[in-house]
């Protein structure tokens, strides 16, 4: 389901509409929620399905 989109900006931060700041963040500010895993909330498509950004940090580390 997409209820909300960010985009990643050239520092690293992500920009949801006026909100910018770190995944944990925005995740939290779009979701008028205290907290917010970003790892977890954030998708991106791959192969047209939504996949957790958790997963490019899995990958990250196996590599690293």
């Amino acid at each position: 389901m997409r209820r909300v989109s960010a985009v990643v900006t050239a520092d690293g931060t992500i920009a949801a509409g006026t909100v910018r700041g770190s995944i944990h963040k925005v995740g939290a500010m779009v979701q008028n929620a205290p907290a917010c895993n970003g790892w977890t909330f954030w998708h991106f498509e791959r192969d047209g399905r939504l996949v957790a950004l958790d997963v490019l940090r899995e990958v990250t580390t196996e590599q690293g």
